[in-house]
């Protein structure tokens, strides 16, 4: 695999050895994307493995402070930005992304791309690919940060990953480009038929 070296290279990086489970987050702006109910269900999260990874420019620093006073900032990191996100993803054992509105998330679309199950909402238009436990988790709300942290445990079990994370890289084919073009060629060509008619 093409992203295994750098994959190696980011878990040693952070001191992320084989026994952490790492849930990664790409995004720009943390409050609408949910990074404070990701940590707060971090803290929640039953199995103690779980680590966030966090890939993103944004001020992190009353993020750190959260961490910290829930008791979990050795198992927060940040990264900062990136512009080599799927090395990041090929470094990650799931992807996580409780935003509170996002109208399709390109990240997610990757992360899915590259065999990561995702935990994410309703509210992000990227989640219709999705079945939920299926390939990852789809919160009805943002905030259901019990639904999130329990979401994160299951996904720390290998035994419940390694399937999902094939069904992951089954959708392929439908995040193609390719298959977006002739999607919409498609609709195209129904409505000049309908004009035709």
């Amino acid at each position: 695999d093409a992203y295994r070296d750098s994959a190696s290279a980011i878990r040693q990086r952070f001191g992320l050895g084989a026994d952490r489970v790492v849930g990664l987050m790409v995004a720009q702006d943390f409050q609408r994307k949910g990074l404070g109910e990701a940590i707060e269900a971090l803290a929640r999260c039953r199995d103690r493995r779980v680590t966030l990874l966090i890939v993103g420019g944004d001020n992190p620093h009353r993020y750190q402070d959260q961490a910290k006073a829930l008791g979990v900032p050795d198992r927060v990191i940040f990264a900062g930005p990136s512009g080599d996100v799927p090395s990041y993803d090929a470094a990650a054992d799931f992807f996580v992304l409780p935003t509170r509105h996002d109208p399709c998330s390109l990240v997610v679309l990757e992360a899915l791309a590259m065999g990561l199950p995702v935990i994410s909402t309703q509210q992000n238009g990227a989640c219709q690919v999705m079945t939920t436990g299926q390939h990852g988790f789809v919160l009805e709300r943002p905030n259901d940060i019990e639904g999130l942290a329990n979401a994160m445990a299951e996904l720390a079990d290998p035994l419940k990953r390694r399937p999902m994370a094939q069904a992951c890289l089954e959708l392929r084919p439908a995040l193609s480009q390719e298959h977006h073009i002739k999607q919409l060629l498609s609709i195209y060509e129904a409505i000049l038929a309908r004009r035709r008619g």
